[in-house]
């Protein structure tokens, strides 16, 4: 029964992926020109504040300039569109972004106007899951055996 269950929640999990268009930060160059969600860690941050748009990047899969794509918004344009400061609330979590994937001077971006394109992954999601499930089943089987002893 444990191996069912852990069975079809991952089948669960992997048509939901597959569903949103999912794909990991190291596969995005295959990517270029399509609209996907883009999943990764977010290793590094970089608020240029200074500048006229104040432009925001976040470092998917790798530091920057080692980034396998950046998150890019113009953060003082679009300041009203996120209830958080993105580059201090996603640096070192796993995230997902959505949007259209293109090139600046060869490196993949995905430009964010909204904080609705942005996903925080909750860690260890499936594993709390499973945990749910069996505790649950746990209790249903109790319930059981203290009816038939009544």
């Amino acid at each position: 029964m444990k191996y069912t269950l852990t069975s079809i929640l991952l089948l669960l999990v992997l048509q939901i992926n597959a569903q949103n268009n999912q794909i990991n930060s190291v596969d995005v160059e295959k990517y270029i020109g399509t609209n996907q969600l883009v999943c990764g860690k977010i290793f590094s941050t970089r608020y240029l504040r200074d500048t006229k748009q104040g432009v925001m990047f976040l470092n998917m899969g790798g530091s920057y300039p080692n980034q396998h794509v950046a998150g890019v918004t113009w953060y003082k344009q679009y300041k009203q569109n996120f209830t958080y400061r993105p580059d201090k609330k996603l640096k070192n979590k796993n995230i997902c972004m959505e949007g259209y994937i293109e090139t600046y001077r060869g490196r993949p971006q995905i430009f964010i106007f909204n904080e609705s394109q942005i996903k925080i992954i909750v860690q260890n999601y499936l594993y709390a899951l499973l945990i749910t499930s069996e505790l649950k089943i746990a209790a249903l089987n109790q319930e059981q055996n203290h009816q038939q002893i009544l």
